[in-house]
């Protein structure tokens, strides 16, 4: 005789197994009600023998939400974007809510489409790092999701907003450079494309106007565009002008770097040269990513506040989801100049 079909284990079945009520099965995986640690404890183990998975579409429909959140980003193979998934989904977590992640590549029929798709899926709502589309194309695909916005790209759309000040982060790296007395630089990374020219304006803007207000002329700084920012393209941007650079005895005094993988591609091209840092010449990047403090020389960066864009960023869609609302939707996140041994001749 054929084996009866085995029923997949229910709420009831974990809560018989934990010997808990079934409330309390709910109140662990929804994880908005405090419960405590050995109780969660016995409801998660019994949830992993039995292999019980909640059934969210049930769930949404009777609770109206899927304590979800869907994250765009354009590309996981650049660190920055990569860490600050992860410390969203720390947040997300701290907060009882799953997080759905999405890679656009920075493609933007890409970014349309998964907004789309997110639009008819079961998530509550969206934080959106975006490189192609613009506000109206954002505002004409009606996303009728509560989506907090990341980055340089996309502002002024009565929707959330968070990002750091890219135009005086610039201008500190500016000045600290002119403070260590360089007075000739390189600037690695300006762009003249969609993916790298938002936040690549402000950050060549405010080095530039910072050099100014140091009374250095116009003459003293050369653009090298890169784009996108990887560790090949800082390395191809430099390393023949570099080499011709080193031989004509004109290498310049620092090189501003406008992403640590340009930053470490320049790094590389530097080693090959026998072009020493800091010694022959200063070098900066900026995203303060994990690789940059185990260089050798550890890299000087900007470093934006990841935390706190994170945590900004889940709460303000966790309130808006409730309906609470937020107090401004154009919030500007901290960020410090990390000075380290690329900048500093002089060793403490």
């Amino acid at each position: 005789m054929a084996d009866e079909a085995v029923k997949p284990p229910n709420m009831f079945d974990v809560a018989a197994r934990a010997h808990v009520s079934q409330r309390t099965v709910s109140n662990v995986l929804s994880g908005t009600v405090r419960v405590s640690p050995g109780t969660r404890e016995r409801v998660e183990r019994a949830i992993r023998e039995l292999g019980y998975k909640p059934n969210l579409a049930a769930r949404s429909l009777r609770q109206g939400r899927t304590d979800t959140i869907g994250v765009v980003m354009p590309l996981l193979q650049w660190p920055y974007y990569a860490e600050l998934a992860h410390l969203i989904r720390s947040e997300a977590d701290a907060l009882g809510y799953r997080m759905l992640v999405l890679e656009t590549g920075a493609d933007e029929a890409a970014e349309r489409r998964i907004l789309r798709e997110l639009n008819a899926s079961l998530v509550d709502g969206v934080i959106l790092s975006a490189l192609a589309i613009s506000g109206d194309d954002l505002t004409g695909l009606g996303v009728d999701l509560p989506i907090v916005l990341l980055g340089e790209r996309l502002s002024g759309l009565d929707m959330l907003h968070l990002s750091i000040d890219n135009a005086q982060a610039a201008a500190e790296v500016a000045a600290h450079l002119h403070d260590q007395g360089a007075r000739s630089f390189w600037v690695v990374g300006s762009s003249a494309t969609a993916i790298t020219a938002s936040a690549g304006h402000r950050r060549l803007t405010g080095f530039v106007d910072g050099l100014r207000e140091r009374g250095v002329p116009e003459s003293a700084w050369t653009q090298y565009e890169v784009s996108p920012w990887t560790l090949e393209g800082g390395y191809a941007a430099v390393r023949s002008v570099l080499e011709a650079a080193r031989d004509a005895g004109r290498l310049p005094d620092a090189v501003y770097c406008m992403n640590d993988l340009v930053a470490l591609g320049v790094m590389r091209a530097c080693w090959e040269l026998g072009v020493r840092v800091p010694e022959d010449l200063l070098l900066t990047g900026w995203d303060d990513t994990a690789a940059t403090s185990y260089t050798a020389p550890p890299l000087t960066v900007i470093s934006p506040d990841k935390e706190g864009i994170a945590r900004g960023a889940v709460r303000g869609l966790v309130s808006l989801v409730r309906g609470e609302g937020v107090e401004r939707t154009e919030q500007t996140v901290g960020h410090r100049l990390v000075v380290r041994g690329s900048t500093q001749r002089t060793r403490p």
